[in-house]
């Protein structure tokens, strides 16, 4: 598959997650949600990482329990000063992903889901997950060899971290194990 550019697009939040869910049918085969296709697994998340023109999209699932410790609604002050800082940790996007300097990449924006954290959430079964995403713009994007994840650093629940890749070069797969922090993008 190659992909080429027609027009200048505007990302929007649905369009990044659009963009993260092709990437997943494109290595699975089939058009079905991530949360679907990957077992709920202690210790690893998946990255999707999409770089298109100057855009970059990221996005990060992993169970509550790789980031938090616990996987149902926060009790206690304790626990709650642990989700803050949390989430916290999340919006620092240009932290948790260093992009080659000389590719000029901006953080844009970041969002997080977590239906469990929500106030007056209930726990539903025993696993839940949460999804992030971090848009960046690349001011230089062929300049853009690879990136330096800074999960590891932050999470230190996080053991493995399968990344999905897809470029207009085409599609990848890495496994990272602690304590590996980079991904090269192929030119």
């Amino acid at each position: 598959m190659t992909l080429r550019r027609l027009a200048p697009v505007t990302w929007t939040r649905a369009s990044a997650r659009i963009a993260a869910a092709l990437v997943v049918a494109a290595f699975a085969g089939a058009a079905v949600p991530a949360a679907a296709q990957r077992p709920h697994v202690h210790g690893q998340a998946l990255l999707e990482v999409a770089l298109d023109g100057a855009r970059l999209s990221v996005t990060l699932h992993a169970p509550l329990e790789v980031l938090v410790g616990f996987e149902r609604p926060p009790r206690g002050p304790a626990e709650h000063r642990t989700v803050e800082r949390m989430l916290t940790q999340l919006k620092e996007g240009a932290a948790l992903v260093r992009t080659t300097l000389a590719a000029g990449c901006v953080l844009l924006g970041h969002h997080v889901e977590a239906p469990v954290l929500k106030v007056g959430a209930k726990a539903d079964g025993e696993h839940a997950d949460l999804e992030a995403s971090w848009d960046f713009e690349c001011l230089q994007p062929e300049q853009l060899s690879g990136f330096d994840v800074g999960f590891f650093d932050r999470f230190s629940r996080l053991q493995k971290l399968d990344v999905k890749l897809a470029t207009p070069q085409g599609q990848r797969q890495v496994a990272l194990a602690r304590p590996a922090k980079r991904v090269d993008i192929p030119r």
